[in-house]
């Protein structure tokens, strides 16, 4: 089901599949008060949550794959764009659906059909994680690029599993992914992944969910737990997920932050805290 959060009241109010349209609902993206972007393992479904009246847009592939919908955004020229399990969908505002697949002998495709984040930056470039490497969509030639060249760092960014995108408030894009976090960096028309994996007191393991706070801090869902990096410091620390506040796995994709400057994770429940909320425990254990 899908659930909406007052976060006066903390209560929440629950809309049912039946009137949703859309089972294990993995996406989400809100175009105004009356139109909201429902993904899920039963494909593409606009959904409005005044009159609960829910539309499915039909797709061009039925597999299970080709439905399960994970990322969804709409770029600033109106079209949305829809991560699946097979392969990436473009809608127009007029529900034309164009689908795009991948193709390693041709360039131009994408390199892997599983497309698990999307992200749209401050410049306008739609940038697409798969499991087959980072590429950037061009408008210009309605093509794929694999923009992202080999560095001493990392030998083959194409072998890499991009599992979280994010561009923080200071323009930098960070990446979450298989095998930890990177930064992407744009030296004149090229770019390449800078890690962090190796910074004090960050734990290895996958990342798929970040988010900034209003101090610059990073926040990373990952596989160790909730992960505070202060990237000023170069430092980490990681509230754990064994025997710690963070009870199981994170969603893809499920972080944002309220206006109030509360952020909030997807996991096994909902977390919500205030960064600056968070105090050390300097009591000596007996």
């Amino acid at each position: 089901a899908l659930n909406e959060l007052d976060r006066e009241t903390e209560k929440t109010r629950q809309f049912p599949q039946n009137e949703t349209g859309s089972r294990f609902t993995k996406a989400l993206h809100l175009q105004n008060d009356q139109q909201l972007w429902l993904g899920g393992d039963d494909g593409l479904v606009r959904f409005n949550p005044r009159t609960k009246i829910s539309e499915k847009i039909a797709l061009s592939q039925e597999t299970p794959g080709a439905k399960s919908i994970s990322s969804i955004i709409i770029d600033r020229r109106g079209d949305l764009w829809a991560g699946s399990g097979n392969g990436l969908y473009r809608v127009s505002p007029e529900l034309n659906v164009e689908t795009f697949k991948a193709s390693r002998d041709q360039p131009g495709y994408l390199t892997h059909d599983t497309v698990d984040c999307l992200l749209e930056d401050k410049e306008g470039r739609i940038w697409i994680g798969t499991k087959g490497g980072l590429q950037l969509w061009d408008y210009k030639t309605e093509r794929f690029s694999q923009a992202v060249t080999p560095t001493a760092e990392v030998k083959n960014p194409n072998a890499l599993s991009i599992y979280g995108l994010h561009q923080d408030r200071s323009g930098k894009i960070w990446v979450g992914t298989s095998t930890g976090l990177f930064q992407l960096i744009q030296s004149g028309q090229q770019w390449h992944l800078k890690s962090w994996r190796k910074v004090s007191g960050m734990p290895a393991g996958w990342v798929i969910t970040i988010q900034d706070d209003d101090k610059g801090n990073l926040w990373l869902g990952a596989e160790k737990g909730l992960v505070q990096l202060m990237p000023e410091v170069a430092n980490a620390r990681v509230y754990s997920n064994f025997n710690g506040p963070v009870k199981g796995s994170f969603s893809f994709g499920a972080t944002t932050q309220a206006s109030d400057g509360r952020l909030f994770f997807g996991a096994w429940g909902l977390i919500v805290f205030r960064p600056e909320e968070l105090k050390d425990n300097h009591a000596k254990i007996p």
